[in-house]
């Protein structure tokens, strides 16, 4: 281009100017597939030979005006799927997983209310023990020496290793709204004592 300019010959003159032509229809073919690809909403196709093949498939090839047209609306976001519900006592155990109203009593007669979620239910304490790799055991967990005494025994399981859990302890794990790996988090560290 220099040279045209410095150059007063006008055949040099002419060949420049088509040698210029030339890399000008050259370099609008290459832009045009450029911004083709560009107008894509999905940048990996511009370096992923099999997300471009695809693309140009799908949207009719560069320079193709409708499917430029289909590239630069916005993509319909794909529905994902509704979060699993996190698991119920109720859902795991069945309607009943504790025994209703455990009482205790004094020597003096007094009797008073326990929290049931320290007395699971018998098929409770054997869906547990299926669950851990234990057997169930009943003991007066909550009054185990002296003169208070239980009106139920605990259903408990006992572990391979000989430590004791509390399978309505563990049912109340899922009556919390936790997702079911948190819950599988907490029997685990229940069971190994942590």
């Amino acid at each position: 281009m220099i040279n045209s300019i410095g150059n007063s010959d006008p055949t040099q003159t002419s060949s420049t100017a088509a040698a210029q032509t030339q890399t000008t229809s050259t370099s609008t073919q290459f832009s045009d597939e450029l911004d083709d690809q560009l107008s894509n909403p999905n940048p990996l196709v511009l370096f992923d030979p099999t997300l471009r093949a695809s693309w140009i498939a799908a949207n009719g090839g560069p320079n193709d005006p409708a499917a430029a047209a289909a590239a630069s609306a916005p993509a319909t976001p794909a529905a994902q799927p509704a979060p699993a519900a996190p698991p119920t006592a109720q859902s795991v155990f069945g309607d009943n997983p504790w025994v209703q109203d455990p009482t205790g009593q004094g020597p003096d007669g007094t009797t008073w209310q326990y929290n049931p979620i320290y007395f699971a239910t018998p098929s409770t304490a054997q869906q547990v023990a299926s669950m851990v790799g234990g057997t169930v055991i009943q003991e007066d967990a909550l009054t185990p020496n002296g003169p208070m005494q239980q009106s139920v025994p605990n259903e408990m399981v006992q572990l391979s290793n000989g430590s004791v859990v509390n399978p309505g302890l563990i049912a109340d794990f899922y009556d919390h709204g936790y997702p079911q790996s948190m819950v599988d988090q907490m029997i685990q560290n229940e069971i190994q004592g942590v």
